[in-house]
């Protein structure tokens, strides 16, 4: 019993191979490949009386050869979808055409799930982003809930709620506390403290400028560590935090603000990594010194590769807060709407163009796999040409 994985529409590659093991059943291509091998040996004859003495039976001969071994014995495959939830039998499939097919698309399917798993469109932010990497940091998977948006148009569609209802973030372990005995207004909310300083403290120092500035705007754009650029230490200007189970709001100067969100995006980013691999006790093998790298990458404090996501996430947040706040003038703030609205339309842009794809992407596959798999009656008739038959049924077994 043969296995063939299909990543198009099940429904319509059952009907497409069941209608070819009929045509198989009927015999139909075993008396094409009869016709074809009287046609070649018609040839033969027919070459052999413009050169004697030289008659080519050994074309023939491969050419049976191949029919007979590649298609005149039949067996039954198990026709699989892509996520292996529906498995059809299919008999009578030429064990040629099954051997062939059952090697491919195992071979893709195994490549499929494996950036599906790894690469496929993530989750809502806050949340891991694939079924692997939940699988790697939970030892049990089912005691949270994971929203893995999945592929088609479903990615578009989330981001599209997400603009409309507001960052879903507001339920998230990583923004919010997860105690369900707060209530929301005491919940910690980085993401409102983060905007209030960014427009209460970073703009308004920006907007004083002279010597005694302290956040470089320019440096946080191109820095590694963009954070350290956007330190404003004068307590005599206040904002608004919550950073405290059980607080809510407060205020505080921007130079305490500062170290509270330093502490806060600290623990938010970078203490579950260390925490992590502390709690499983991770040894890795002294040998394998790229591993080693890559991990110590996540921890040191001479790389911090948290930082690029903060990095991503002020760049974006930054730009809100000159947009929202009083110090910065007019033409300044409309500049940065034109800025924060072309960041917007591109992101959607490519949401849209990337979920476009992979909407079309199964029905372009269905196609293919079935114009593949219904050329496969002539292929007995076209091995029956020789050489140059046998390689053209080579490459249509590649295809596969």
């Amino acid at each position: 019993m043969f296995d063939i994985y299909s990543v198009g529409d099940i429904a319509y590659l059952k009907v497409v191979m069941l209608g070819l093991s009929h045509m198989y059943d009927t015999n139909m291509p075993y008396t094409l490949g009869k016709i074809g091998l009287m046609i070649s040996l018609l040839f033969i004859f027919a070459k052999s009386i413009w050169a004697p003495g030289k008659i080519e039976f050994k074309e023939f001969f491969m050419s049976l050869f191949f029919i007979y071994f590649l298609f005149c014995h039949t067996v039954t495959v198990n026709l699989f979808s892509s996520n292996q939830s529906d498995v059809t039998p299919i008999p009578n499939i030429p064990i040629g055409l099954a051997l062939s097919a059952s090697l491919t698309t195992r071979m893709g399917y195994e490549l499929a799930t494996t950036l599906r798993d790894f690469y496929q469109t993530a989750v809502l932010p806050g949340e891991y982003t694939s079924s692997s990497i939940t699988a790697m940091l939970d030892d049990d998977p089912n005691s949270k809930r994971y929203s893995i948006v999945g592929n088609g148009l479903a990615p578009l569609i989330a981001l599209v709620k997400m603009n409309l209802d507001g960052d879903p973030s507001a339920e998230s372990p990583y923004y919010k506390a997860s105690s369900p005995h707060e209530s929301p207004a005491s919940r910690p909310d980085l993401q409102t403290s983060l905007t209030n300083y960014l427009k209460d403290c970073v703009t308004k120092d920006a907007y004083n400028g002279g010597r005694v500035q302290e956040a470089n705007l320019t440096q946080a754009r191109i820095s590694n560590d963009a954070w350290k650029h956007l330190k404003v230490s004068y307590n005599g200007w206040t904002t608004s935090v919550n950073l405290v189970h059980g607080q809510g709001f407060k205020i505080v100067g921007c130079g305490e603000a500062y170290n509270l969100l330093t502490s806060t995006m600290k623990d938010t980013f970078d203490d579950p990594t260390k925490d992590y691999i502390e709690s499983k006790s991770l040894q890795i093998d002294p040998n394998k010194a790229d591993l080693q790298k890559a991990t110590k990458m996540l921890t040191e404090d001479n790389v911090e590769v948290w930082k690029i996501k903060q990095n991503q996430m002020l760049k974006y947040m930054v730009g809100q807060a000159q947009i929202k706040s009083t110090y910065v003038s007019l033409p300044d703030r409309l500049a940065k709407q034109a800025e924060f609205n072309a960041m917007y339309n591109r992101k959607m842009s490519s949401g849209v163009q990337f979920s476009l794809w992979s909407e079309m992407a199964i029905p372009l596959m269905t196609y293919l796999e079935a114009l593949i798999y219904l050329l496969g009656p002539i292929m007995p008739f076209a091995a029956a040409f020789g050489s140059k038959g046998i390689g053209m049924l080579g490459k249509y077994l590649l295809l596969l």
